[in-house]
C-alpha cells in the first residue's frame, strides 16, 4: 500500500467514525425533542420549566443534521474542509453574538455555537486521535 492509499484509507475510517458519531448525536437530540414534545401536551407549565435541554438538542441538531449531509452527500465535502467550515463559523458566531430582544433567540444562537465548536473538537479529535469521543 503506498501513501496515497494509506491516507486514503485513513480518511475513510475517520468519515466513518465521524458519521457515525453525527448520527447517534442527532437521533439523542430526537429523542430529547420528542419527550419535551410529550411533556408539552401533559403540563406545558412544567415542559417549558425544563426546556433547555430540548433547545439545546434543537440548535445542535440542526447543526449535526448540516454537517452529516454534507459528508454523506453524492460529492461529499471531506473532513478537512468541514473542519475548517466548523471554525470559520464557531469564530463568526463568537465574535458576533445575537443581541435580539429575543431571550429565547440569544439562547438559540448560543446553543448553535457550542454545536458548531462541538463538531470541531469532534473531527480535530478525530484527525488528533482516532476517536471523535
Amino acid at each position: 500500500m503506498n501513501i496515497d492509499e494509506t491516507t486514503k484509507q485513513a480518511t475513510d475510517e475517520s468519515l466513518a467514525k465521524v458519521t457515525r458519531k453525527l448520527k447517534t448525536m442527532m437521533e439523542h437530540c430526537e429523542n430529547q425533542v420528542q419527550k419535551f414534545e410529550k411533556n408539552l401536551k401533559k403540563d406545558p407549565r412544567y415542559a417549558f420549566e425544563w426546556s433547555e435541554t430540548a433547545m439545546k438538542c434543537a440548535a445542535a441538531e440542526s447543526v449535526y443534521r448540516h454537517v452529516y449531509m454534507a459528508l454523506t452527500e453524492d460529492n461529499p465535502t471531506d473532513l478537512v474542509k468541514m473542519r475548517e467550515y466548523a471554525i470559520r463559523e464557531t469564530t463568526r458566531m463568537a465574535r458576533s453574538p445575537e443581541s435580539s430582544t429575543s431571550t429565547t433567540s440569544n439562547l438559540m444562537d448560543r446553543f448553535e455555537l457550542a454545536a458548531w465548536a462541538e463538531v470541531f473538537e469532534m473531527i480535530d479529535n478525530t484527525f488528533r486521535y482516532g476517536s471523535p469521543s
